[in-house]
């Protein structure tokens, strides 16, 4: 969300109405029918994170290699 978070700074100057600006995240994305919601036990069991790792069509591969670095690479630097 950082990119998001980035992008509401740039904006919020520009229109001088705007007192408060707020990220919504993927929610646009789930009411318009790009991604979809995780079933109800996946959410119940806190790992509506790891169904959308999987399951997300947009920036799977860096969101894997990214976690991969951080739970085997660093700790193996780390150690070493």
């Amino acid at each position: 969300m950082k990119a998001q978070e980035e992008a509401l700074l740039q904006l919020v100057p520009s229109v001088p109405n705007i007192r408060i600006a707020a990220g919504v995240g993927s929610s646009i994305d789930y009411h318009l029918g790009l991604e979809t919601l995780a079933p109800m036990w996946v959410s119940r069991m806190g790992l509506e994170w790891l169904y959308r790792l999987i399951f997300s069509r947009r920036r799977r591969w860096n969101r894997i290699k990214r976690i991969m670095r951080a739970v085997f690479v660093f700790p193996w630097r780390a150690l070493a």
